[in-house]
């Protein structure tokens, strides 16, 4: 997301991606910026890995939704970007936004993708759009009650692994 660029006003847009590559260990970053509506500045709410080569990225408002599908293009060569229809309500909680419906806060793993779903009219339309996706296995989980509160399936977890995961790991032994 855009906000470590307001959050280090120092940094240019470029500047900050070589930074995070360098300390992330990784060899390609966007920079996304976030949506207007957006409450919690987490990329998760609208755009998902469910493959290697794949992106799904829920359907915004111009201008905001082509800058987005440059910036992933741009920094992801050869990846297929699969838009997601918007079937998320702007209803809010406490100042923070829905969830609801936001099928792309999923869980992915090696072999699986945990799919929120809201016992709602969506929920088979998008397991369809998941599984044909995908060779993962998808797996529904209810994401109902927590949505409300701006939250689903993914921000209720933690995924770390390879190096990353032996360096957290080390940290918490210490």
């Amino acid at each position: 997301m855009d906000r470590i660029l307001q959050d280090n006003p120092s940094l240019t847009k470029s500047s900050a991606k070589d930074q995070l590559k360098q300390l992330l260990g990784v060899n390609q970053l966007a920079i996304i910026r976030e949506p207007p509506d957006d409450t919690t500045g987490h990329a998760d709410g609208f755009v998902m890995w469910p493959m290697d080569d794949k992106i799904f990225l829920i359907k915004m408002d111009e201008p905001i939704h082509t800058e987005i599908v440059n910036e992933l293009e741009s920094s992801f060569p050869g990846v297929q970007i699969i838009e997601i229809p918007d079937y998320t309500p702007t209803t809010k909680w406490k100042n923070f936004t829905s969830a609801h419906n936001c099928f792309v806060n999923s869980i992915v793993t090696d072999n699986y993708i945990y799919m929120p779903t809201f016992n709602d009219v969506y929920d088979i339309e998008m397991m369809e759009l998941f599984k044909s996706n995908t060779n993962k296995t998808v797996v529904p989980i209810s994401a109902e009650n927590v949505a409300m509160m701006g939250g689903s399936v993914r921000c209720l977890t933690w995924q770390i692994k390879n190096t990353n995961k032996t360096k957290i790991l080390q940290l918490i032994k210490q």
